[in-house]
């Protein structure tokens, strides 16, 4: 008898590997906080080059935006809007609708450092001699600056994440 040694968790009373359990009933979780890091991280990164490539005006909306909600206590805005939708919904809009709240509230997080370093990067004599020898904005933007970016937003993603698998988990 007993529970089998690669149970990584141990068996429950009927002998079922607690882990997969675990894994299975989980991986709803992991899948809202992995979709909504991933709009948070592209929403947050675009809106964050614009800005910082941009410069100005456009600057300064954007940033203004990004700071109307990052004030917001995310937590009460995210169920606000659920509270708002109807009681029955189906398990796709749920999903979308969780993970669309939750980028959305998080986006500025990482689009406030892309745009410090579009910013300080686009200054640079690399990115001057990409604009002379005739690449546009966009090109000069995804391929020399936006790279500058990666490790900045590879950190966000890492810290988002588990920040998302508790909020979804306090939504649920």
């Amino acid at each position: 008898g007993g529970t089998p040694a690669w149970f990584l968790l141990g068996g429950d009373p009927l002998g079922r590997d607690v882990f997969s359990r675990l894994a299975y009933g989980s991986r709803l979780s992991l899948a809202v906080a992995a979709v909504a890091t991933l709009l948070a991280i592209v929403a947050g990164a675009l809106a964050g080059a614009v800005a910082g490539y941009a410069g100005g005006l456009v600057d300064r909306v954007i940033m203004s935006v990004a700071d109307f909600v990052v004030i917001l206590p995310a937590a009460y805005v995210v169920v606000t809007l659920r509270s708002a939708m109807p009681l029955h919904l189906s398990d796709v809009t749920v999903f979308w609708t969780i993970a669309l709240v939750l980028a959305a509230a998080s986006w500025p997080i990482p689009a406030r450092g892309v745009r410090a370093i579009i910013a300080a990067e686009r200054t640079q004599t690399y990115a001057e001699s990409a604009y002379a020898a005739g690449a546009g904005p966009l090109r000069i933007l995804l391929r020399h600056l936006l790279p500058a970016a990666r490790s900045h937003l590879g950190m966000q993603a890492f810290l988002l994440f588990p920040a998302f698998v508790l909020a979804e988990a306090t939504l649920s």
